[in-house]
């Protein structure tokens, strides 16, 4: 039921007045730490994901989705052959964006479960308390909103003074969705792909395999061994080396941006959000906590085109 627009308007500055409230606490909190004798580094003997990874898995894995996108494309292109090259255009984004969702799910899973020590549960999707993740991912993804929204605004200003007649280009999701000959099960596969598959498979991929893969190749963490071992060993002595850990995240969060380059406006703020959701990552060791944020995230946009 849509809402009008003074009210959302009005929710949305509430939402980004706590999200900015959000920031300036955790940008204050090292300080925090400092003055309480503790290391500044919030990093500082988090959970270490053992694995042994290796490029051809990570590759794969990222082949695998990029294959599962033009096998998707494919299939649009089959299925609404007579339609037109706008919406064709759209459509086979979004059937080629499930498609690969769907295919790097399950790859991921599968050369996760015997690339970490402990499978599945090394990876972090072990078992958990959803509701206290839920819980802690409400505030970080209104710290997400506020700080993207600001960066967001601030590119369009800068995109504009080189380009004064440059028009940011819309989602292929929210093209999909504004299309009248948009058919009905479309319009669910965009939701379906935008609001769920897409934070998995995106935290699965850039988080869960492509992040912990760079944090070994770092060599902050050992290859899987038994404990006792000499690598399990040198695993207890990298604990002291957290500082070393904020690169992969933040090289992660890079490519992430870059790889939503469809809507440049938007890159500088995704890749925030992608440093964001690895610094989460590598904080906790969970992988539920920023797929969450991820899905509020971009459930919080859905959820604004459906009430206006």
């Amino acid at each position: 039921m849509p809402l009008p627009r003074t009210h959302l308007e009005w929710i949305d500055l509430a939402l980004h007045v706590a999200g900015g409230l959000i920031v300036l606490i955790a940008l204050l909190m090292p300080l925090r730490r400092r003055l309480t004798g503790r290391s500044a580094d919030p990093l500082l003997g988090a959970p270490l994901r053992i694995n042994n990874l290796t490029p051809f898995q990570v590759w794969a894995c990222f082949i695998i989705n990029f294959l599962g996108a033009s096998v998707g494309a494919a299939a649009a292109r089959q299925i609404f052959a007579g339609a037109s090259p706008e919406s064709l255009r759209a459509w086979e984004g979004i059937l080629g964006a499930v498609v690969a969702q769907v295919m790097a799910i399950a790859a991921v899973l599968w050369v996760a479960a015997g690339a970490f020590r402990s499978g599945l549960r090394g990876l972090g999707l072990g078992r958990r308390r959803f509701g206290r993740d839920l819980l802690r991912a409400f505030p970080w993804c209104l710290a997400g909103i506020a700080t993207t929204s600001a960066l967001a605004w601030l590119t369009n200003q800068a995109i504009r003074l080189v380009r004064p007649e440059f028009e940011p280009p819309s989602h292929t999701v929210f093209q999909t969705l504004e299309d009248p000959a948009t058919p009905g099960w479309m319009r669910v596969l965009a939701f379906l792909g935008a609001g769920i598959l897409a934070p998995i498979s995106e935290e699965l991929l850039f988080r869960g395999i492509l992040q912990s893969s760079l944090v070994r190749f770092a060599g902050i963490v050992a290859r899987q061994q038994a404990p006792g071992s000499p690598a399990a060993l040198e695993e207890s002595r990298t604990r002291g080396c957290a500082w070393r850990r904020w690169i992969p995240f933040i090289v992660v969060g890079v490519i992430f941006g870059a790889m939503h380059s469809v809507t440049p406006q938007n890159v500088p703020a995704l890749i925030v959000l992608g440093i964001l959701l690895g610094f989460l990552y590598e904080r906790t060791g969970s992988l539920v906590l920023p797929i969450l944020v991820h899905m509020l995230f971009n459930g919080k946009s859905l959820l604004w085109y459906a009430l206006s």
